[in-house]
């Protein structure tokens, strides 16, 4: 069985909390494994403001342990947290978060790998800002920025056949909103990086946007070109995404979106063939 639940309570400006968490070892729901399990979860919550509520700080930490049932050789107990907090003030905001959330999972990247003598803890860290300004006739012109850092370490000492692992991500946005607000404007940059197993692999991309509305809070459509760029020591192609999207609300209550999605994958190395796939998604809301 499985269960997580919390109690918080909140005061004026501060919020004070317990969790609990438990998946037994082979827990399974609706049929499928539960990714994570065999773990226990205790954990404290915490949640303030300061500075007039501009800074926003929300915690929790405690301990996990797994092999509930003592069915392994081995029993882990670690200290478990993550941390949020977020500064706004004026057109600025600015936020940075961590967190080392993990468990012991049935499988790792390396398939000939035995999962029971391989322990795997990941962490998280990150940081974001965004700025907006108002320029000449209100036009608003909004940069945001986003930098992860994410790491996955295991007890393996063969390194072949580790799955410990690296990423960094980070991207840059820019959005054009003219005052009549009939177009936007949008353009990003990003850049992932991701150590795997002794394999490095980096993949850059450039992207362009533009919303036209059409009836105003009626109809809208949206075009969205991506170009990725992504190079390591086996791999080695450029894959160019674009996107047609545009919703309607007819009535109020009743909502069509259709969406058309183009993917070319190009390959440069190893002789891999190119790839290449049109998709069509027509969906419907209803509010009530």
């Amino acid at each position: 069985w499985a269960v997580d639940a919390s109690a918080n309570y909140r005061f004026d400006r501060f919020l004070l909390g317990v969790g609990y968490k438990r998946i037994e070892p082979e827990y399974r729901s609706l049929g499928a494994y539960f990714f994570n399990n065999d773990l226990e979860n205790y954990t404290v919550n915490i949640g303030f403001a300061l500075f007039k509520s501009k800074l926003q700080i929300n915690a929790n930490g405690g301990l996990q342990r797994n092999n509930l049932f003592e069915q392994n050789a081995t029993q882990l107990t670690r200290r478990i947290g993550a941390v949020n907090a977020n500064y706004a003030y004026k057109a600025f905001s600015f936020g940075a978060n961590y967190s080392n959330y993990t468990s012991d999972i049935d499988f790792v990247l390396n398939s000939d790998l035995d999962s029971l003598n391989a322990v795997v803890v990941t962490e998280q860290g990150g940081m974001n800002a965004s700025y907006t300004r108002n320029g000449k006739n209100d036009n608003r012109h909004t940069f945001t920025t986003n930098f992860t850092v994410s790491q996955v370490s295991d007890d393996v000492d063969d390194l072949t056949r580790s799955s410990a692992s690296k990423m960094y991500n980070g991207d840059l946005v820019y959005v054009f909103s003219p005052k009549d607000k009939i177009w936007k404007i949008r353009g990003r940059l990003n850049f992932n990086q991701n150590e795997l197993s002794q394999m490095l692999l980096n993949r850059y991309g450039v992207g362009l946007g533009v919303t036209r509305q059409i009836i105003e809070k009626k109809w809208s459509i949206r075009l969205d070109a991506n170009y990725y760029n992504s190079q390591g020591e086996l791999i080695e192609n450029q894959t160019l995404r674009l996107r047609l999207g545009s919703p309607i609300t007819l009535g109020g209550n009743h909502r069509l979106n259709l969406n058309l999605l183009y993917l070319n994958r190009f390959s440069s190395k190893n002789n891999k063939p190119s790839f290449s796939e049109l998709t069509g998604i027509l969906g419907y809301t209803f509010n009530f």
